[in-house]
């Protein structure tokens, strides 16, 4: 990008169809980043196989599609500081097609990778550990980490690109930053059952300090000086029904005794939350009774007492709480999407109820 923005005298971007870390230069073309996304998701929607060139803070960019067959890989986005010539269309062309290879021998390799990966997670995770280090070394994956975390998260078609790139925007009681760069690259990964397990070593999950801005003597480009504060780049969002799990950093040789906790705490994690299984149930149920008292539209919290006291009567609950039994199955409905659990589950129901008894309830 550096090499292609130098000779046309302007600015280059380089932005992954699947969502993927967007390579610039100059740094401050990141600023740009919200509009160029907007474009791409819109040509990547079309299917645009040509070059597309739009207006951006008065400037013309275009935006030329990376093809790995008849599959778009990502979209290479140009403003030049001139008007091209045939030397520099020569050379921008040039710059897609090495883009090309490189993201086709990318999938290749990722395609073998994560057959291999695979195989080496789910022998750890079953207990073959050392023969999950033998496999791992003699298919070039290198040693495995002493310590690492296991990731699990419900998945409903086994996607495991899709998942991580979802996982990654989940909200959660420590800081996973880290998440947004390794779960992608993680090759330790396998879907089953419902679940997407990622076996994450934590020194991956250290966010690096930003790096320093690379120097740009062209000059102040046309849009530079016009993009505001609020065209930075969003937080990275994720999916709503997204519920996930993770163990704290423990050695590779315990994670067998962790997977059926992990399990469990995966499918019962509320939607769109990352939650850790180093407490035990009643912590959870505690963390599940404070989420239905934050909710502000209805009373969540006395609703599912009451629903849990009268042990899933419907007829009863609703005279308890005076309210119609289309509205307590609605709340009910509401309180099972929000916990990401069900509530006549008898393991979820009991801590469930133990926790309310001990707020009064």
């Amino acid at each position: 990008m550096q090499g292609l923005a130098q000779a046309l005298g302007g600015w280059a971007a380089y932005l992954p169809a699947d969502g993927g870390p967007e390579t610039t230069w100059p740094a401050s073309t990141a600023a740009l980043l919200p509009h160029l996304r907007e474009e791409t998701a819109r040509l990547n929607l079309a299917g645009a196989h040509s070059a597309a060139t739009f207006w951006l803070h008065g400037s013309p960019v275009v935006e030329y599609p990376i093809l790995v067959g008849r599959r778009i890989e990502g979209f290479l986005a140009i403003g030049s500081g001139r008007t091209l010539a045939k030397a520099d269309r020569q050379i921008i062309m040039t710059v897609c097609v090495l883009l090309a290879l490189k993201a086709q021998q990318h999938e290749e390799l990722t395609g073998t990778s994560a057959v291999l990966g695979s195989a080496v997670a789910k022998l750890v995770v079953r207990g073959h550990v050392e023969a999950a280090r033998l496999l791992a070394a003699d298919v070039g994956l290198g040693p495995l980490p002493e310590r690492v975390r296991l990731l699990a998260a419900r998945t409903d078609d086994g996607d495991l690109r899709a998942l991580a790139a979802s996982v990654s925007g989940l909200p959660a009681e420590e800081d996973v930053r880290g998440l947004a760069a390794a779960l992608p690259a993680c090759p330790l990964r396998f879907a089953e059952d419902g679940l997407g397990f990622f076996l994450l070593d934590p020194a991956d999950l250290v966010v690096p300090p930003a790096p320093e801005q690379e120097e740009y003597d062209g000059g102040l480009l046309p849009w530079e000086a016009e993009v505001s504060e609020g065209s930075r780049a969003p937080e990275a969002s994720a999916a709503p029904g997204t519920g996930a799990a993770w163990t704290e950093p423990v050695p590779l040789a315990d994670i067998p005794a962790k997977a059926a906790a992990l399990r469990r705490a995966a499918l019962q994690a509320p939607a769109g939350r990352l939650v850790g299984t180093s407490g035990d149930d009643d912590s959870r149920a505690d963390r599940w009774a404070d989420t239905l008292a934050g909710y502000q539209r209805a009373d969540l919290l006395g609703t599912v007492a009451a629903y849990l006291r009268r042990r899933g009567h419907w007829e009863d609950t609703a005279r308890d709480l005076d309210i119609h039994r289309n509205s307590l199955r609605h709340r009910i409905a509401v309180a099972q999407k929000l916990l990401g659990v069900s509530l006549d589950d008898p393991d979820t129901a009991a801590h469930l109820w133990l926790a309310l008894r001990r707020r009064g309830h």
